[in-house]
């Protein structure tokens, strides 16, 4: 019998294991957190070590971040599939189809405006002082153009409304002003001068 086993002494409690807290998760170089995935998962898939990385995109609630997640990278596709949130002035991080219709409708009526610039109509407008009017509209166009192609991110989902729609309608909106003075002054000088040449 060994001498170490008294019936008389307490029992004795085995040792508790340290407790240790979970490990907060690293951070990505783009500024967001990486999340690992579950090993069982990637040796089924053929992968290990793998990390997702949570997007920058932001502004949206949970039913847009899943339309955004299941875009594919044709706009129409996500057209006709309703993959495309309204967004709102609040979203960062997605391009705004609104901003691309806007520019492409400003394109046209610059175009449609120089087009009327050329030839000898041309000098018969500045002297009905209607010319520098179609300047500043053809100039607002390009400004939306520029604005939507160097302020919208193509490669990232898409959305209708961003924070910058606002900014690019506003300009949109100046140049329909424009038009519809250019349209209004010339129609005004055509009835004063008489000149039918005064391209309308």
């Amino acid at each position: 019998e060994d001498p170490d086993d008294d019936p008389d002494d307490p029992p004795v409690d085995p040792p508790t294991p340290p407790v240790v807290p979970p490990a907060d998760p690293p951070e990505s170089p783009e500024g967001g957190f990486t999340e690992p995935t579950d090993p069982e998962a990637d040796s089924e898939s053929g992968t290990t070590g793998t990390t997702t990385t949570v997007s920058k995109i932001s502004g949206f609630d949970l039913d847009d971040m899943t339309k955004l997640e299941a875009q594919s990278g044709n706009i129409f596709n996500n057209l006709a599939n309703g993959n495309v949130p309204l967004g709102g002035f609040y979203a960062k991080g997605a391009w705004s189809a609104l901003d691309l219709i806007l520019a492409i409708i400003a394109v046209i009526l610059s175009v449609i405006l120089s087009i009327g610039a050329l030839g000898k109509r041309k000098d018969r407008q500045k002297k009905a002082g209607v010319g520098f009017m179609r300047s500043l509209a053809i100039s607002a166009g390009i400004i939306v153009l520029i604005l939507t192609v160097s302020i919208d991110d193509f490669s990232q989902p898409v959305t209708w409304v961003n924070q910058w729609t606002p900014l690019v309608g506003i300009v949109f909106a100046l140049q329909i002003v424009l038009f519809a003075a250019y349209k209004i002054t010339a129609a005004r000088a055509t009835a004063s001068i008489g000149n039918a040449d005064i391209d309308l």
